[in-house]
């Protein structure tokens, strides 16, 4: 299995699209990072794409459109020289802007989100302090930080990193984070967790994915969504409304 790119639900390998949110899964066979019109364009469940390219004036000549919401990042020689942000984008206005770039030299491109990527991490069988088992779930937004290490250390020569890399890096980190902090926990604590258990994870969650995400050129914005499950205290007030129910309708 792998998660969902869009929702983290685990899914089998060879999905074609996501049976819980619908979300398309990248099939085998990858589309150019530069499409028809001359766009440039990252495919479902791309996180960067990465163009390279002998020559920038043939990209430029007829003009070079950004998809909105992304960034293209530009490098010569292994350095990052500059970006180029949603919009058609010509040779002219190229060089007016991004003095140090040598447009007859080979150039290495990533196309990236230029806003918040939001990632969602589950799981199960979280053990609290009083024996309960608990589901869990947290949302976190991560923003480009970094291209120089995002180029060097996350893409390392990859034409195409996945959403589903990034959430296997950092799954194992928010996984030990949260459960941590579950097993000093009694499962009532989580049921309506209070700000300061809340603020806790978060700073735990937030230590332990910070350095890894900052290798990678990535900074964590927000920690946006922590909520709990106990299956087994769920069905327990389920039956008792049901017994209440029937005492009610009997008398």
């Amino acid at each position: 299995t792998m998660p969902c790119p869009k929702c983290a639900e685990s899914i089998p390998a060879d999905s074609s699209f996501c049976p819980m949110c619908g979300g398309t899964v990248r099939a085998g066979t990858e589309k150019p990072v530069v499409a028809g019109g001359n766009r440039w364009e990252r495919q479902p469940g791309d996180f960067a794409a990465r163009i390279e390219s002998s020559d920038l004036n043939a990209l430029l000549s007829k003009g070079l459109a950004v998809q909105e919401g992304t960034t293209g990042l530009l490098f010569q020689d292994g350095k990052f020289v500059g970006q180029l942000d949603p919009g058609r984008h010509t040779a002219e206005t190229v060089t007016d802007r991004l003095k140090s770039l040598v447009r007859a030299s080979p150039f290495s491109a990533v196309l990236v989100d230029s806003g918040d990527v939001p990632l969602s991490f589950s799981g199960q069988d979280g053990l609290t302090r009083d024996g309960q088992t608990v589901e869990f779930r947290v949302d976190i937004t991560i923003q480009l930080a970094s291209p120089s290490n995002l180029y060097v250390n996350f893409m390392k020569g990859q034409s195409r990193v996945s959403t589903v890399e990034l959430h296997t890096r950092l799954r194992p980190l928010l996984d030990q984070a949260v459960r941590t902090v579950i097993g000093q926990c009694d499962a009532s604590e989580l049921d309506v967790p209070h700000l300061e258990l809340q603020q806790r994870i978060q700073d735990d969650a937030r230590s332990a994915v910070d350095g890894v995400l900052e290798s990678l050129g990535l900074g964590l914005e927000r920690i946006e969504l922590i909520q709990f499950e106990n299956a087994a205290r769920d069905e327990a007030r389920i039956q008792e409304s049901r017994q209440k129910q029937q005492l009610e309708q009997e008398k």
